[in-house]
């Protein structure tokens, strides 16, 4: 648990010194508590910010979980991928407009949390 809740920090700081949130419209917002999607599997925990819950490159919107960061988009028609497949920079693309993007490109080791 002590785990998460370092990686749960760490998450917010990154969130709040992204270029994605420095913007005027993201610095006009009012603050609320920060969307994450959470992925655990046997070896890795993983906590992915997100700005919004869904896609707006997308008519109509799709809503991106977990397991759209994984590389799992479910489409419930053929017409809803060949929607996906035809968004400028793809399944890529989507993902970045729900995401936060890095403030830089560390990553949180499993030393890090231990001092934190």
């Amino acid at each position: 648990m002590r785990a998460y809740f370092s990686l749960l920090d760490a998450t917010h700081h990154a969130v709040w010194n992204s270029p994605s949130t420095q913007t005027d419209e993201a610095k006009q917002a009012a603050p609320g508590p920060i969307s994450h999607n959470f992925i655990l599997t046997l070896t890795h925990m993983t906590l992915v910010p997100r700005l919004r819950e869904t896609s707006a490159l997308l008519d109509p919107p799709m809503s991106i979980n977990s397991l759209g960061f994984a590389g799992m988009l479910l489409c419930m028609s053929d017409d809803e991928l060949a929607r996906l497949r035809a968004v400028d920079g793809g399944i890529r693309g989507v993902l970045r407009s729900v995401g936060v993007e890095p403030p830089s490109a560390k990553t949180v080791e499993e030393g890090e949390l231990a001092s934190s």
